[in-house]
């Protein structure tokens, strides 16, 4: 059984951030508590980039906590483009209210994946040093490098070895 959370668009309806004429934008979890199962800001920003070239999306909204709010600023720094909305000072329900309305979302392995499976959006988890394993009860796909263990390795160098690449190889291929 798949968690599920049921939430109606219109409970979101007085929430901020406003979304309106905006419906082609996705979101990335970028952060963790958990620092090795980060994926790097280059990474992220090399992700967006390439996302917003092939019109996959027009505007990236990064999820993080208020004291992730540097990981945030060195993605949108790295990206040199004007495609972001910084998430870093939402609260829960705007957070949810972002997630539930994008096309996908893509992050690391961490709460707000969790919660975009729930919201049943499409959700990419970028996952190179932890159990795919602890993913069954969720329709979260998984993303991992070419020579991924299925083990736990606190190892954030991991992360370096899952390529843009092959992170939008997949994101592509499911989105049809």
């Amino acid at each position: 059984l798949i968690p599920e959370l049921n939430i109606r668009n219109e409970t979101f309806k007085n929430i901020q951030p406003i979304l309106d004429n905006e419906n082609n934008f996705v979101s990335f979890g970028v952060d963790s508590f958990e620092l090795y199962k980060m994926w790097f800001e280059e990474q992220f920003a090399e992700l967006a980039n390439a996302i917003f070239d092939e019109r996959i999306a027009k505007k990236i909204y990064l999820i993080a906590g208020p004291n992730n709010k540097k990981v945030v600023n060195k993605i949108i720094e790295l990206s040199k483009k004007n495609i972001f909305f910084d998430c870093s000072n939402l609260n829960l329900l705007e957070v949810m209210k972002v997630i539930k309305n994008s096309n996908f979302y893509v992050g690391n392995n961490s709460g707000p994946l969790n919660l975009a499976s729930a919201l049943k959006v499409k959700a990419f988890g970028l996952i190179a040093n932890a159990k795919i394993s602890e993913l069954t009860n969720t329709n979260i796909i998984p993303i991992t490098p070419p020579d991924y263990k299925n083990e736990f390795n606190k190892d954030r160098e991991e992360m370096k070895k899952l390529k843009v690449s092959e992170v939008i190889r997949i994101i592509k291929k499911n989105l049809i």
